[in-house]
């Protein structure tokens, strides 16, 4: 297996952070002869609300390919969104 992955993450103004991913990947399985190239992106922001609240959206893409058909190609669509609460003491 083979395996590149880039990720960024920035803090905008004192309340926003976003991230963002991406990665390349050749896999290879010689125990029962399939092979198979993946690519995914992702993008995600983080909203702090107040000290204690955070709101989050994303977004992830997923591709598989495999040039010999050993693996049928799919891709794959998600949205996360999400409320996390904290305390600190």
């Amino acid at each position: 297996m083979q395996r590149f992955t880039f990720d960024v993450r920035r803090s905008v103004a004192e309340k926003l952070r976003l991230d963002f991913a991406a990665f390349l990947q050749h896999s290879e399985n010689d125990q029962i002869s399939e092979q198979a190239d993946f690519w995914g992106t992702s993008v995600e922001g983080q909203y702090m609300v107040a000290k204690f609240l955070n709101v989050w959206l994303g977004y992830e893409h997923l591709d598989r390919q495999s040039d010999d058909l050993s693996l049928t190609p799919f891709a794959e669509n998600v949205v996360h969104f999400g409320l996390s609460l904290s305390y600190g003491l």
